[in-house]
């Protein structure tokens, strides 16, 4: 097998703690090349993972793949940037974008030039989301009614470049809610067309980035009509669980990674369980880049797949009554 040429733009705290340990734990990839504005970043990770710091452009033409792992707000100029420069296969850490309009160029310039974007949204591996999105394309329980979605603790990852605080795209709805709301459209089937997003309300704590946030909207599409109840908050825990509400019944899953949801039909509840065979959350994150460095079931991560979500992120962040 052809060993994988990988490249890695941003050297901070997400690449030093998930990818660094990740991407060694794979077989058939290896880390030629990365890059972050600040050297020192570089030149830790570089070490870390026997590689070379190189600028992207060299990158973006001398991979197979590029992880693109800078703050969201850089994250349309980088990828542009590598698209233009010869890139076949671009990651972009979550969230992708806050801007549809930009979401949509990507794309297209991606599909122009031969090129695969990804996004990498680790959770659409949890064994639980996988169940649950298999029974909502089941048709079982019906059309999907309502989604119920909050996740909340207090907040303690430490950012090098402090991007939490100060980048619009850094609050607790796109660094938390991107995951949480990715969860409920991936599980109930939503990724699979893109709905047009109206926002009803939004309370926040203060201007983006925010550190708590409510909202609801709904999510429209032909007949297809779903509304959402979105809280997040990075002071103090909330239910943290994600409830999908159907004509026919419900389903209720837990935002942190398991193997089992809670069905309720026909008024009866009932514990189901996956039989895939992952046992922590760093599964899934080396199984997402498995897929992806391998075609084999990484559709579920490409660009296309996060429109609707790219549009309740900037639909709900720029909401004003």
């Amino acid at each position: 097998m052809t060993e994988k040429r990988i490249g890695i733009i941003g050297c901070g705290t997400v690449t030093e703690k998930s990818y660094v340990p990740s991407l060694k734990r794979m077989e058939g990839v290896k880390v030629d090349y990365v890059y972050d504005v600040n050297d020192a970043n570089s030149r830790k990770v570089a070490d870390l993972l026997s590689a070379k710091v190189e600028k992207p452009e060299y990158i973006f033409k001398n991979t197979d793949f590029t992880i693109v792992a800078t703050p969201p707000s850089t994250h349309f100029e980088i990828i542009k940037l590598g698209l233009s420069k010869g890139a076949r296969n671009i990651v972009c850490e979550k969230p992708f974008l806050g801007n549809v309009v930009q979401a949509r160029e990507l794309i297209a310039n991606a599909s122009a030039v031969g090129a695969k974007l990804f996004v990498a949204h680790f959770r659409r591996c949890y064994p639980s989301v996988n169940l649950a999105r298999e029974i909502s394309l089941s048709g079982i329980l019906g059309n999907l009614k309502e989604v119920l979605v909050s996740e909340g603790g207090r907040f303690s990852w430490v950012t090098k470049s402090g991007y939490v605080t100060k980048d619009p795209y850094g609050g607790v709805l796109f660094d938390t809610g991107s995951h949480t709301i990715d969860m409920a459209i991936f599980a109930s089937g939503l990724d699979l067309i893109n709905y047009d997003v109206k926002v009803h309300e939004v309370t926040r704590d203060k201007p983006e980035p925010s550190h708590e946030i409510k909202s609801k909207l709904s999510l429209k599409s032909g007949s297809a009509d779903v509304e959402f109840t979105l809280h997040f908050s990075r002071y103090g825990d909330l239910a943290n669980r994600i409830k999908l509400v159907f004509a026919n019944g419900m389903m209720e899953l837990s935002v942190a990674f398991q193997n089992k949801i809670r069905l309720v039909a026909n008024n009866r509840p009932m514990v189901l369980c996956s039989e895939e065979n992952f046992h922590h959350g760093s599964d899934c994150f080396i199984y997402q880049y498995y897929q992806m460095f391998n075609s084999i079931g990484s559709d579920k991560f490409d660009a296309s797949r996060f429109v609707t979500l790219t549009s309740v992120l900037e639909q709900v962040s720029s909401f004003t009554d």
